[in-house]
């Protein structure tokens, strides 16, 4: 095999790689995981847990897009606009603006945890700006679209006796 075909066989593995999603890389199990990690030239890779891994592996991505990876809890404004934190309490520097749009368009609610892809704040900006949704409380943003509002749900009250009892000679002891 030629370098020249070498080094295309491995821009492709790298793109390959580069267009995982947050959801792709959570189905994986560990070992595909690992090696994944080791391509991407992370360090370290094997003491880290799943999820450690599939951040680190975003982070990584990000990066090489000229972006951060975003992660925290959303404060959703009463003007539309709201605010990824890592912490519950109050904005630092590292929190992220999302736009109303992607509040509309992912049906993101106050309190999910999101993580995504921003862009550093510009000059004249105080905070980052999110730029693309991974995952929304660890699910696909597509399928946190579909959950229910809880207001909206339907109570359902008991319509019959529930038997908790056993016979007492069947109890473990």
């Amino acid at each position: 095999m030629t370098t020249r075909t070498k080094n295309a066989q491995k821009k492709r593995t790298e793109e390959k790689l580069a267009k995982l999603s947050f959801q792709e890389l959570s189905n994986k199990i560990l070992p595909e995981l690992h090696l994944i990690a080791a391509k991407a030239g992370i360090e370290n890779y094997k003491r880290m847990k799943k999820d450690e891994l599939v951040m680190a592996l975003l982070e990584r991505e990000a990066e090489g897009e000229g972006l951060q990876l975003a992660k925290g809890y959303l404060e959703i404004s009463p003007d539309g606009y709201g605010f990824l934190q890592e912490s519950a309490y109050n904005l630092d520097s590292r929190s992220v603006i999302v736009s109303a749009g992607l509040i509309k368009q992912f049906a993101l609610r106050s309190g999910d945890y999101v993580v995504g892809r921003a862009r550093a704040p510009r000059e004249n900006e105080r905070y980052g700006t999110l730029i693309r949704v991974e995952a929304v409380n660890g699910l696909d943003p597509e399928a946190a679209k579909k959950r229910p509002k809880f207001d909206e749900l339907i109570p359902q009250f008991p319509d019959q006796k529930i038997k908790l009892e056993t016979d007492p000679a069947e109890l473990a002891t």
